[in-house]
């Protein structure tokens, strides 16, 4: 089953637009960045034959959406939707970054993932999202509490998160 279509969603702060192959470049400098990688669960710098196969991958996948995020048309950041359930019950929220240090603390992950959950909920009817965050990374638990996410469980240093759709 291919990849639907992704659609480009507009907010008054941010577009977020599908990832496209051109992006790869773009996105492996930003998640290759010290400060990024320890947010995330594999903290391993990326090398570009590794991401272009996460790619080649990645198009055809059906429950797997990922998303530029721009600013005045420049690429600034990402965020995606992933492992989404056949049935539409569930779906993993992450993988954001702002990559561009002149656009973090403007609003632009929130507005970035306010809008990506409308969509889930509201689009594609998805029931429950969830997430998981490295514990120490104040930041993203503070911006996702702040939206509405849950603490279900810690482990690891990991929290594990979620929302229900209403």
């Amino acid at each position: 089953m291919p990849k639907p279509p992704l659609p480009t969603i507009r907010t008054p702060v941010c577009l977020l637009r599908p990832l496209e192959l051109h992006d790869l470049p773009t996105t492996l400098a930003w998640r290759n960045k010290p400060e990024v990688r320890r947010c995330f669960r594999t903290t391993d710098k990326i090398h570009l034959d590794s991401h272009k196969e996460w790619f080649s991958k990645y198009v055809d996948l059906p429950n797997d959406f990922m998303f530029i995020i721009e600013v005045d048309e420049k690429p600034v950041g990402q965020l995606g939707l992933y492992h989404i359930a056949d049935d539409r019950h569930s779906a993993e929220f992450g993988r954001l970054l702002i990559g561009e240090q002149c656009c973090q603390g403007r609003g632009i992950a929130r507005a970035a993932t306010t809008e990506i959950l409308h969509y889930a909920f509201e689009v594609l009817q998805i029931i429950r999202v969830f997430l998981e965050v490295r514990l120490d990374n104040a930041p993203a638990l503070g911006l996702y509490q702040s939206l509405g996410f849950m603490k279900v469980q810690d482990s690891q240093g990991f929290g594990h998160m979620e929302m229900l759709g209403a």
